[in-house]
């Protein structure tokens, strides 16, 4: 009777332990809430993005993939380009008052922003707070209809958090910009890894 007894707790706590994770690679166990692991300031160390530019007048397709690491970046193009190589910095600072700030430097493209964010309501594929929205609200240097990897334009974004760590946050991006629903449209997806000092 004992025995049964203490793998019926033990169960609950399992349970327990494993509804707490929201992100697929999230620790199983942490002692800081999500707001507070998320909340500090966050560099962009490695990454790969990846954009379709859909023309439907023409139903011409390019798509162009980014890899960055350590402030630099490789691209290929599927088109005119080929391969090209730059400067690419993204800091991000997220506040626990639901404020955030936004640093990017994409080779001669610089943006400062600051704005909003909040998590995600629950839905039938996300769990609470596993996806997180950053809007923008004012853009100090720059301009949002630049060139950018973060945002590519956007000044609503929803963000994916695969994984949120001591000093580690993984985002997972797949959206679309309509830059013309008749004319172009701008698929970007994406996976982003920061770190904290």
């Amino acid at each position: 009777m004992r025995s049964a007894v203490k793998i019926t707790v033990l169960m609950v706590i399992l349970s327990i332990f494993t509804t707490c994770r929201k992100g697929p690679d999230d620790p199983l166990v942490s002692l800081r809430t999500r707001k507070a692991r998320l909340a500090g300031e966050w560099r962009l160390q490695s990454g790969n993005m990846r954009v379709t530019y859909v023309d439907i007048g023409n139903f011409a397709r390019m798509n162009v993939a980014y890899k960055v690491n350590g402030g630099r970046y490789e691209g290929t193009e599927t088109g005119l380009q080929g391969s090209f190589s730059g400067t690419y910095v993204l800091s991000l600072k997220i506040e626990k008052d639901g404020t955030f700030s936004l640093h990017e430097v994409f080779d001669t493209n610089e943006l400062n922003v600051a704005g909003i964010w909040d998590f995600a309501l629950a839905s039938k594929n996300v769990k609470r707070k596993e996806e997180f929205f950053l809007l923008i609200e004012k853009v100090t240097k720059g301009s949002t209809n630049n060139y950018q990897l973060f945002n590519w334009g956007s000044t609503n974004m929803r963000y994916m958090i695969r994984e949120l760590r001591h000093k580690k946050l993984v985002l997972t991006v797949s959206s679309r910009v309509l830059i013309d629903p008749d004319e172009l449209n701008i698929d970007y997806s994406g996976d982003l890894v920061f770190t904290q000092d």
